[in-house]
């Protein structure tokens, strides 16, 4: 359900606009990463497209409804994945749709190799988009259920052993 919702605003101008942002943000970040297996965990925008920077010769995507190319239909918490397979994961907005952020990131933890980059997409929920998410009668944007702080992610990531190298705004 989620992820048609995102799909729905995503097709929105302002949703285009987002996605087209991220979509360059990304690029940047993932100019740097490169190896065999790139994971993009989440439906947010077309399929793996916001992955598709990343150097790495495949590129993956899980969604419980995934269909097409390269996809993977799983539960967000029981990715059907090797332990320390993959170079790289991208979560757009995954730990805001997924029912239970904290067994997506241990399931991450385990698939990433010792060396491999989890990028992080999220809404600032100390924001105005967090703000209208917190006093609008709907969730805003529509497909995030929950906003989590950066303070947050960041002490989840270092309980799991995870070093946080960088954090971009946007």
């Amino acid at each position: 359900m989620a992820d048609q919702c995102a799909l729905g605003w995503l097709a929105t101008p302002l949703g285009r606009t987002v996605i087209e942002l991220e979509g360059l943000l990304l690029a940047d970040v993932l100019a740097d990463v490169f190896g065999f297996e790139m994971l993009q965990i989440g439906h947010w925008g077309e399929a793996a497209k916001l992955s598709e920077p990343a150097r790495t010769q495949h590129h993956w995507w899980v969604a419980p409804g995934a269909r097409g190319k390269g996809a993977i239909r799983a539960h967000y918490d029981a990715l059907p994945v090797a332990s320390n397979s993959i170079e790289a994961v991208l979560l757009p907005h995954t730990l805001e749709i997924a029912p239970n952020p904290h067994d997506l990131l241990r399931e991450v933890e385990r698939v990433l190799h010792g060396e491999g980059h989890l990028v992080i997409c999220g809404f600032n929920p100390l924001g105005p988009w967090g703000l209208r998410h917190l006093l609008g009668r709907r969730r805003f944007p529509p497909p995030v259920d929950r906003l989590l702080t950066e303070g947050r992610i960041r002490d989840w990531l270092r309980l799991l052993g995870f070093e946080v190298v960088e954090a971009r705004r946007y």
